[in-house]
């Protein structure tokens, strides 16, 4: 515990290129995205004062003891943020009225958001009961043009409908449009 707590110390997210808080000290949401380029798509289109985004860089760690949490920084940059230690057990978390995981919609990103559920569940499970933990559903699949695109969250559902035209697979976060953006937020 106490090498967790120097190593939150240590943390400086003012100049962390992984982090944009929102502007407003209660904030509605932090996203927790997978990677940079999802960052800089989620920044375009968030809402700047109510909005907060950080990046992971790959997996977390499965966080089974004390140790496991203070070795991985992106563990340790997410308790800074939210003002969590696993040591109290509060439902408060500083800035933000809830937490927003969001992942590509692919197994990779499947695996990110339980490993980032499993840290909540099992360190700070006052996040989650409370309902404060969230995950932001992405679609895999869009067809159509314009204001007559349709979205799809399976590719069963996909094959299910009659309509292909101008048929775009979406590989992540970061290769969704604007106009995707405004839709899933």
């Amino acid at each position: 515990v106490k090498k967790l707590r120097s190593e939150k110390r240590k943390v400086n997210l003012k100049k962390s290129h992984k982090y944009f808080p929102a502007q407003k000290r209660a904030a509605q949401n932090l996203f927790i995205v997978e990677g940079l380029s999802a960052m800089g798509s989620i920044l375009q289109k968030r809402d700047p004062k109510n909005d907060g985004v950080y990046a992971l860089k790959g997996k977390i760690k499965n966080c089974k003891n004390v140790g496991d949490l203070s070795s991985n920084k992106e563990i340790v940059e997410i308790m800074q943020i939210l003002g969590l230690d696993p040591m109290v057990k509060s439902p408060d978390i500083n800035g933000y009225d809830r937490i927003v995981i969001a992942t590509d919609p692919d197994p990779d990103g499947a695996h990110i958001t339980s490993l980032i559920i499993n840290l909540f569940y099992k360190w700070f499970p006052q996040v989650i009961q409370t309902g404060k933990l969230s995950l932001l559903r992405i679609p895999l699949v869009t067809t159509g043009i314009g204001k007559n695109r349709k979205y799809y969250w399976t590719m069963d559902e996909f094959k299910k409908a009659s309509s292909r035209s101008s048929v775009r697979y979406l590989k992540g976060l970061g290769s969704l449009s604007l106009e995707d953006w405004e839709w899933v937020m």
